[in-house]
């Protein structure tokens, strides 16, 4: 074999062979300082790796048993078409000042080659400084469940880094129906406007419990090097008056006895604002359209509990079909409709 054809074999294996992942310099974790503050759960480092060959995604995970109780990694969503993956740190034990935890960290890409890193975190007795870091930060917000997609929600002011010449970045997480846009407001602060991408239900859900990260933000020098803060936004879905009345208990066919007397009880029915965040009043009535045999029968209007026979005088052969209304006060256009049968056995 000449030099040349197993110069070109040796680069036909290497490619074959591809390249393993490699770390971003600036998120190694060598030795990150962390305020004993750190609530447990909450996000202290951001990881990002790339890959030469392009064999993504990434799977970041942590290598033996090391600082398992103590951290745990998070690989974020990312696709083949991505330039970097990335992955979080996450706090599981609360860090006491001067305690030391060490522990290894891997980059897996698809043909399962990988880089690993040692990494190592300790507590200080810093506080996090949030109101620097987030100089304007959300309150509880109060969103009508009829907003419209793409209504502003609330905005939030966020200080970068002063020793990165990275801007800093905002990242909202916890439900696909929010997003965040942002823009560079000065040399230091970011804006974001949270805004709603999806329509809401207070039915299905009246609250959400949304992160807001903020990605290379100020840090205390000394005392503090992670690369990332967060805080939590809560999302308050208030109901508007959209659902028509639900029948709770409404039995479909009621027999009525021969021996039924003016008076008798013969079926009880229920119903109950299908909003539930202010429930309103019911009011119970009989649709007489069509039907010649509701002078027969009374229904209470506001309890609606108790449908009795006003008169006996009736064919026992016959089967009398009955609408039943319930009806919300102050909504006009929100009948409900259930139909009773009622037999003379």
């Amino acid at each position: 074999m000449t030099l040349s054809a197993a110069l070109v074999l040796l680069a036909w294996c290497a490619t074959a062979l591809g390249g393993d992942p490699v770390f971003d310099p600036s998120t190694l974790m060598r030795l990150v300082l962390v305020p004993a503050d750190a609530a447990v759960g909450s996000v202290i480092y951001r990881v990002r790796a790339s890959d030469p060959d392009f064999d993504y995604p990434l799977h970041f995970e942590l290598i033996g048993q090391m600082g398992r109780l103590d951290v745990g990694i998070e690989t974020l969503p990312c696709t083949r078409y991505n330039s970097v993956c990335q992955a979080n740190v996450i706090l599981l034990r609360r860090l006491e000042p001067g305690r030391y935890v060490d522990f290894r960290l891997s980059a897996r890409n698809t043909r399962g080659r990988s880089a690993r890193i040692a990494c190592s975190i300790t507590g200080t007795n810093a506080t996090t400084p949030r109101d620097t870091i987030f100089p304007h930060q959300p309150g509880i917000i109060l969103v009508p469940e009829d907003a419209k997609r793409g209504t502003d929600l609330e905005i939030v002011i966020a200080r970068k880094n002063q020793l990165s010449p990275k801007p800093l970045e905002l990242e909202l997480w916890g439900s696909p129906l929010f997003a965040i846009r942002q823009r560079r407001v000065s040399t230091e602060n970011t804006e974001g406007t949270i805004f709603l991408v999806g329509p809401l239900d207070f039915e299905a859900q009246s609250m959400y419990h949304l992160t807001l990260l903020a990605v290379d933000p100020y840090v205390e020098l000394g005392k503090d090097t992670r690369n990332i803060a967060s805080i939590e936004v809560v999302v308050v879905v208030q109901d508007i008056q959209d659902m028509p009345p639900v029948f709770t208990s409404a039995p479909p066919i009621t027999h009525l006895p021969r021996q039924v007397v003016p008076g008798d009880m013969v079926v009880k029915v229920r119903a109950e604002d299908g909003d539930k965040g202010a429930p309103r009043q019911i009011r119970y009535g009989l649709v007489s359209e069509g039907n010649p045999f509701t002078p027969f029968f009374n229904i209470n209007e506001t309890t609606g509990f108790k449908l009795t026979i006003i008169s006996a005088k009736l064919n026992s052969t016959l089967a009398l079909n009955f609408d039943i209304t319930a009806k919300l006060c102050l909504f006009p256009g929100t009948n409900l409709h259930a139909e009773k049968i009622l037999k003379l056995n």
